[in-house]
């Protein structure tokens, strides 16, 4: 770690703060306030060094003349996580929006339809990269597909995991069954599976290459594992609900939809991996 590196990720701290305080990932105040303290500061000082570590890889990019490692884009879009927060919500776009008739006979339409600016975030950005991809500094390319990441983040993989599962209907027999919420969950955790490859493809990236990692990376990933340790500790250990056939049925997809996100993530880096490079790329010097 360079003094450049130190003083990026004291800015990329002090804005993290700024955006989303810690107070802001305090849920429940009934419950006792060293308890809420110990358990935001698990969510939120993960996210804060991600976004930290961001800063650093655009100027280690800036320094050297590469493209951010894969084990990097984990900490970059578990850093626009806190940027995300910044954003007015979804919902809050759709009922500043719309009029009072379309929001109480189509609440989901207009998801959809303000979900579409993202779509349209990422199309342009597609577009930018496929036209000026040759010229673009490697820096600001990365700046360009993060920003596509949070629209997809804002929009459109937002509405899917939300409005995409309907409801299971009404078997005769099975409403209580553990069969019914296996069902119910699995229809939920398969809109999820966009959101598992966005984050599962650059980390399935790094393990896959096996080269020596910089510090950037290290954190990339380091991050990345503890909060997915964190919440399968909060699924299996903390949480309870009664009666606990839906939480039951959770616990039986989640290891299911990790799986099938890294399956998924692995295909998907071995057949278009280096395709995806070249084209990104295509004067891309070893990197440093």
């Amino acid at each position: 770690m360079t003094i450049a590196d130190m003083l990026a990720v004291v800015a990329g701290v002090g804005i993290a703060i700024t955006i989303r305080p810690i107070a802001g990932y305090v849920p429940y105040p009934q419950i006792p306030v060293w308890y809420l303290i110990v358990v935001a500061s698990l969510w939120w000082f993960p996210l804060v060094l991600a976004l930290a570590t961001s800063l650093a890889v655009l100027l280690r990019q800036v320094n050297y003349n590469r493209m951010a490692h894969p084990a990097e884009w984990v900490a970059i879009l578990l850093g626009l996580l806190v940027l995300k927060t910044a954003m007015p919500s979804l919902d809050y776009v759709v009922n500043d929006g719309f009029g009072s008739e379309w929001l109480s006979t189509a609440f989901g339409l207009c998801r959809w339809i303000v979900s579409g600016a993202g779509m349209i975030v990422l199309l342009a950005g597609f577009v930018a990269l496929g036209v000026l991809r040759r010229v673009l500094p490697r820096w600001l390319k990365t700046l360009v597909l993060a920003t596509m990441a949070l629209a997809m983040l804002w929009g459109p993989i937002d509405v899917f995991a939300r409005e995409a599962p309907s409801f299971a209907p009404s078997w005769t027999g099975l409403r209580t069954k553990w069969f019914f919420w296996v069902y119910v969950e699995s229809r939920q955790y398969a809109a999820r599976l966009p959101l598992g490859l966005l984050f599962g493809v650059p980390a399935t990236a790094a393990i896959i290459q096996r080269k020596r990692w910089v510090w950037t990376e290290w954190i990339g990933v380091g991050v990345g594992s503890i909060l997915i340790l964190l919440w399968l500790v909060f699924l299996y250990v903390l949480r309870s609900e009664s009666p606990p056939d839906d939480l039951n049925a959770e616990r039986i997809v989640v290891p299911v939809w990790l799986l099938a996100s890294w399956w998924t993530s692995r295909f998907v880096v071995k057949r278009f991996g280096d395709g995806w490079n070249r084209w990104l790329a295509p004067l891309e010097t070893p990197a440093r």
